[in-house]
């Protein structure tokens, strides 16, 4: 929570040094605008419960993302009611986190609106499967694109 302008400058400075430099950046954040501007032509890992469950080239991953949590979490940014892309879904999670239960299956399979009872009962592990250029940890992949949640809807 700095200064616009200051946070701004940070952001630049880490960006250049990244490109000019080729300097190695672990950048890591909820914000998926800051990923996107930091990331550049780098990774983006996204990790639910300390485990990654999507990892690949940023755009890749915000434009197309096959992990049913990277949906959730880009379907939860805000945008205006009425400036919503046609074709596009959004991806809820179906209950919250309750970590007091144990986890024998996917950490997210729970809350996953396209779990299965393999989901529940496996643990599925980073890689390609499909016609994905992402790796993901997902027994169901399926790229979507995710409308955001509307603000200011009647």
């Amino acid at each position: 929570m700095i200064d616009v302008s200051l946070r701004l400058g940070i952001l630049s400075l880490l960006k250049d040094l990244r490109e000019r430099l080729g300097v190695g950046v672990l950048f890591i954040t909820h914000d998926v605008a800051t990923a996107r501007y930091i990331g550049g032509d780098g990774e983006l890992y996204v990790i639910y419960r300390g485990q990654v469950v999507e990892r690949g080239p940023v755009e890749t991953v915000i434009s197309a993302p096959v992990h049913p949590y990277t949906q959730a979490l880009l379907s939860a940014i805000p945008v205006l009611h009425g400036l919503e892309r046609p074709g596009e879904q959004r991806v809820v999670p179906t209950e919250a986190l309750d970590e007091s239960r144990p986890d024998d299956g996917c950490l997210f399979a729970r809350r996953c609106p396209f779990r299965t009872g393999r989901c529940e009962s496996e643990r599925p592990v980073l890689g390609h499967a499909g016609e994905t250029p992402q790796e993901h940890a997902c027994f169901h992949p399926e790229r979507r694109s995710v409308v955001a949640t509307p603000m200011g809807a009647p």
